[in-house]
C-alpha cells in the first residue's frame, strides 16, 4: 500500500515513445535556433565558469561543453539530445513506479491541456 500523502492529483502527459523523441529533437533544436548557444556565452563573458554551467542543467552544461572547446557542434548537438532523451526515459520509469506503488496517475493523452484543466478543476472543488 502506498504511503499516505493528503490530497493529491498526480497528471502526467502521455506521447507515443516515437513522439516523445520527436518532441525532444525538435524542442532542442528550437532552443538552439532561438539563441540559446549566445544565452550561455554571454553568462559566461558575465562571469558564470564553464564548470558551474554544469550545475544549471543539461542544455547549459553542453552548451558550456561546446563554447570552451570541449567538444564540436554537432558533438554537443547529438550529445545533448541523447542526454535529454535518457532523462525523459528516466522520468517515465519514474512516474511508472510509483503507479506501480498504488498512486492514481491521471494520464493525459497528448497533454491535452483542456483534460488537464477540467480535472484540476474538478479537484479543486472536491
Amino acid at each position: 500500500m502506498p504511503p499516505k500523502l493528503s490530497r493529491t492529483l498526480i497528471l502526467a502527459p502521455k506521447y507515443s515513445r516515437t513522439e516523445v523523441r520527436e518532441r525532444i529533437r525538435i524542442r532542442l533544436d528550437e532552443r538552439l535556433k532561438g539563441g540559446l548557444v549566445e544565452e550561455v556565452r554571454q553568462m559566461n563573458a558575465n562571469g558564470v565558469s564553464f564548470e558551474k554551467l554544469d550545475w544549471f542543467g543539461l542544455e547549459y552544461r553542453y552548451v558550456g561543453r561546446y563554447l570552451s572547446g570541449a567538444c564540436t557542434y554537432e558533438e554537443m548537438h547529438d550529445e545533448l539530445l541523447t542526454q535529454i532523451r535518457q532523462f525523459a526515459k528516466r522520468q517515465d520509469i519514474w512516474f511508472r513506479k510509483i503507479e506501480r506503488e498504488g498512486h492514481l496517475i491521471h494520464w493525459i493523452e497528448g497533454g491535452d491541456f483542456s483534460v488537464a484543466a477540467a480535472l484540476v478543476s474538478e479537484f479543486l472543488k472536491q
